[in-house]
């Protein structure tokens, strides 16, 4: 399809925006075609205060019949990051007994440390969904998804940004290597383009690494 949009597309006097999840074999299709007609935007290179902009506006629409107080509505788009499913997960939390928002439910949305509450059971699911599809995909050999698990708990155990030579180093693999492998990751890695550091794409998602309930799936043997 992508083939197709750049082959029949050039000269059409309209501009076509396509939007994707961060593969290799897309990523790898559209820098191939990258010139004065086309050009890639990363949601994740956007500058954070715009996304934020952009999911305090979405919060605002979704629970405007509602006396959410502005400090509570900051701290929830804070919260979320750069990832928009997170708040709409959160609305659909405090108000899923209605239009009427949950004071109780809102309260335990914006205590980020508790993971009593099994509202956060859908982003759960989602990091599973997105970790199973990446490092167990029936193409990878075992010694990958290794790796790949182990250049996850890296990033996830430095607590902050760092480059893919030091990443692959406290991994032990080749930079090479590490860098093939953290494509697959881009879902819940990000990888800044012209300095390769990396960081997490969500402050919430050690708490899922860590949590004993994924322990067994998605921990590196060797750790």
């Amino acid at each position: 399809m992508l083939d197709m949009l750049f082959r029949v597309t050039t000269n059409l006097p309209i501009k076509i925006f396509v939007t994707s999840q961060p593969k290799p074999d897309i990523q790898l299709r559209v820098e191939a075609q990258l010139d004065e007609r086309h050009s890639v935007c990363l949601l994740h290179d956007i500058k954070k205060s715009l996304v934020q902009a952009d999911i305090k506006l979405y919060l605002l629409e979704q629970l405007a019949n509602s006396a959410v107080p502005k400090s509570d509505l900051t701290q929830l788009a804070s919260l979320s990051g750069s990832l928009f499913i997170y708040a709409a997960t959160a609305v659909w939390y405090i108000c899923r007994k209605g239009n009427i928002v949950d004071q109780a439910q809102l309260k335990v949305v914006l205590r980020p440390s508790s993971r009593l509450s099994y509202w956060h059971a859908d982003i759960d699911r989602l990091y599973s969904t997105i970790l199973d599809a990446a490092v167990y995909n029936p193409d990878q050999e075992p010694e990958e998804q290794e790796q790949m698990l182990t250049l996850l708990w890296t990033a996830v155990c430095t607590q902050e940004s760092v480059s893919i030579d030091t990443l692959a180093a406290l991994a032990v693999i080749e930079v090479s290597k590490a860098m093939v492998l953290l494509q697959l990751l881009y879902s819940v890695l990000h990888v800044l383009h012209g300095t390769n550091m990396v960081s997490m794409l969500h402050a919430l998602f050690p708490d899922f690494i860590f949590d004993k309930a994924w322990l067994a799936r998605f921990c590196p043997r060797r750790l």
